[in-house]
């Protein structure tokens, strides 16, 4: 408990027939502007720990690499770059990457 800085929540399993963690997303956002990606209401994701990887199905993918793109310019360390947040709208709560985070 002391290492965590909110307290957990959790997502309900979307078609648990499949066998792994897929759950559904409501709505994606890149700096507070929500994507046509997911309005159709079938949007799903799959949670794994053990991966650093967002999965995004094209052609959403290229907007979302676009969005995030910045141009880093003389800077040698990518992490200290303006970039935008990325909210991903779950059932019941949010989860909000900061660009520390990715």
């Amino acid at each position: 408990p002391r290492r965590i800085l909110e307290p957990l929540s959790w997502a309900p399993v979307a078609m648990p027939e499949l066998g792994y963690w897929q759950i559904h997303i409501v709505a994606l956002r890149i700096n507070g502007v929500e994507l046509d990606v997911c309005k159709d209401g079938t949007c799903r994701g799959v949670v794994d720990t053990g991966t650093s990887h967002l999965g995004i199905p094209a052609p959403a993918d290229a907007e979302v690499a676009s969005l995030l793109t910045t141009d880093a310019g003389d800077m040698l360390d990518c992490r200290l770059a303006e970039a935008p947040e990325i909210e991903i709208e779950l059932e019941g709560y949010n989860v909000t990457l900061h660009p520390f985070n990715y």
